[in-house]
């Protein structure tokens, strides 16, 4: 079972491209690319949805598994993934700056043909 609008499962053309793509919404969106290193983290309330989806989108995207974690300071669960290749890939092709990003993230670069 996948979320809504990841693709699937498999390493292939498309699904690949929108696996990617989802995992770029939600670091966009709740996410963070640390500054120093080349961190990348997830926060949510739900445990199940970063465990039984986003963990598994990480592991089908550059085969890595993440494991939740509680963060006792925020409140929240985290997923918390090295990935250079990755990190560059959301920094530079979706245009996620590192850091606080609120008030300067900007539309991706380009957008597949499906958009």
């Amino acid at each position: 079972m996948t979320p809504h609008g990841t693709g699937g499962s498999t390493r292939q053309g498309k699904s690949l491209i929108s696996g990617i793509a989802y995992l770029a919404g939600l670091i966009a969106a709740d996410g963070h690319l640390e500054i120093q290193e080349p961190y990348i983290t997830i926060p949510s309330k739900d445990q199940k949805f970063l465990r039984d989806y986003v963990a598994l989108l990480f592991n089908d995207q550059i085969d890595r598994m993440p494991k939740p974690y509680w963060d006792k300071g925020a409140n929240v669960w985290k997923l918390r993934l090295y990935s250079q290749s990755l990190w560059t890939l959301l920094n530079c092709d979706f245009a996620i700056p590192p850091g606080k990003k609120a008030s300067r993230i900007l539309p991706p670069k380009q957008l597949g043909p499906s958009e």
